[in-house]
C-alpha cells in the first residue's frame, strides 16, 4: 500500500469511527468494553452489509480475494450482484461458481 493510500485510509477510518460513537447509545459508553461492544455491533449493522468480499478457491484449495465491492448487496439485490459477476467475468474469472453468501442477520458480536 502507498503512503498515499495509507493515510487516506487511516483518514476514513478515524471517520467512520467518529460517526459510529457519535450516534451510538451514550447509555452503553460507560466502559471501555461498552464502547468496543457498542462499536462493533454498529460496524456489523452499518458497515458491514455495505461491503461485499468474494474470494476464490481453486481446486488444489488455494484462496485468493478476488475483489471488494461497495453496495447494498440486500437492497439492491440482483442487479448488484449481476454487477459483481460482470466485473469477474470481465476481468478473467472463468469456471464454476459455487456461492455462499453471509447477510448482515447472519452476523453475530
Amino acid at each position: 500500500m502507498t503512503p498515499e493510500d495509507q493515510k487516506r485510509l487511516e483518514d476514513c477510518t478515524a471517520e467512520i469511527a467518529e460517526i459510529l460513537y457519535r450516534n451510538s447509545n451514550p447509555a452503553r459508553l460507560d466502559s471501555l468494553a461498552g464502547i468496543e461492544q457498542t462499536v462493533r455491533q454498529q460496524m456489523l449493522e452499518e458497515v458491514s452489509p455495505r461491503v461485499a468480499l468474494v474470494l476464490g478457491v481453486t481446486v488444489e484449495g488455494t484462496k485468493s480475494l478476488l475483489g471488494l465491492w461497495i453496495g447494498e448487496a440486500e437492497a439492491e439485490g440482483a442487479k448488484f450482484w449481476l454487477k459483481v459477476l460482470t466485473d469477474l467475468k470481465n476481468r478473467g474469472l472463468r469456471g464454476r461458481l459455487k456461492s455462499r453468501i453471509v447477510s448482515k442477520k447472519a452476523h453475530t458480536v
